[in-house]
């Protein structure tokens, strides 16, 4: 198994859905992709608006060769990222 490099791990634990992506982190990273996965869910439930997990669990789907799950996180990723610098966009033009 390849030592997933990908992963991002935050390094403050500030709310219970960081805690839950931090432990699937570990998870992963001890080979337990399938047990992660659902950490991950625990930690989207928390926060469904939180890219890094899903960025995470798509990864974790990737390598259990779970190719439909990974894209439909990856795309969430996207999305998400998208609609957060469209809202940085939007408050940076009405500062100005």
């Amino acid at each position: 198994m390849n030592q997933l490099p990908d992963y991002k791990k935050k390094d403050i634990e500030e709310a219970p859905a960081d805690v839950h992506n931090n432990m699937s982190v570990d998870l992963c990273v001890e080979g337990y992709l399938d047990v992660s996965i659902a950490e991950f869910g625990k930690a989207l439930r928390e926060n469904p608006n939180y890219p890094v997990a899903y960025f995470n669990r798509g990864i974790a789907s990737a390598n259990l060769g779970l190719q439909k799950a990974c894209l439909i996180d990856m795309e969430t990723v996207r999305i998400l990222m998208r609609d957060f610098r469209l809202s940085i966009a939007k408050e940076k033009l009405h500062a100005g």
